[in-house]
């Protein structure tokens, strides 16, 4: 009877610690969902700063060609109104 008993109780005890490792495997596994999350919101923060700085470098880009085609438009007036200065001497 005390043999059993202690059989029981043994029992008990391995299914309460199998019960333990199930729950330590789930939060781990847990724990790692959540650090992939955190990498991949991280990556998607990067990926936007990125795209806002490639925004910003075209911009700049299409701000100096309007001014290089103002610049050149102001050359070739200038360029006319000499050739028509000097047709009139």
């Amino acid at each position: 009877m005390l043999i059993m008993g202690r059989l029981i109780a043994a029992e008990a005890a391995l299914q309460s610690a199998e019960a333990q490792l199930q729950q330590a495997q789930a939060e781990e596994r847990q724990a790692r969902t959540e650090e992939q999350q955190a990498r991949t919101a991280e990556q998607q923060a990067r990926n936007e700063e990125q795209q806002a700085r490639s925004e910003e470098q075209q911009a700049q880009a299409e701000e100096q060609q309007a001014q290089a085609e103002e610049q050149q438009a102001i050359a070739e007036e200038q360029q006319a109104l000499a050739e028509e200065r000097a047709a009139e001497e």
